[in-house]
């Protein structure tokens, strides 16, 4: 069961300070008493910010402009950021015991 300090520890991980819809503390909590730990429910958060994001299109209009790709665009990057916080980085592959052997040419 999620604590009150768990789920203001997430709000401020998504920047979503007030619990108004679609982020209200019971979706909040059910997020993170699914996920192994805050940073994977984070992660769960931004990537459904990004996808409602990316419907949105840039516009001009009568002398001024919104950017609204910019919104994407950074929720992917926190994709991103959280995702290297939960995914474990690859090792490189172990190749103790293996030899190899180099042919030598004599001219």
């Amino acid at each position: 069961m999620a604590t009150e300090a768990d789920i203001e520890r997430l709000r401020r991980l998504i920047g979503e300070e007030e619990d108004t819809e679609p982020w209200t503390d019971l979706v909040l909590s059910d997020m993170i008493d699914d996920a192994p730990d805050l940073n994977t429910a984070a992660l769960e958060v931004w990537e459904s910010k990004m996808a409602t994001a990316a419907g949105y299109v840039d516009t001009t209009e009568s002398g001024s402009s919104r950017k609204m790709s910019q919104l994407q665009e950074q929720a992917a990057r926190m994709v991103a950021h959280f995702r290297n916080l939960v995914t474990p980085p690859t090792a490189p592959p172990d190749l103790t015991g293996y030899a190899y052997t180099v042919g030598v040419e004599r001219i």
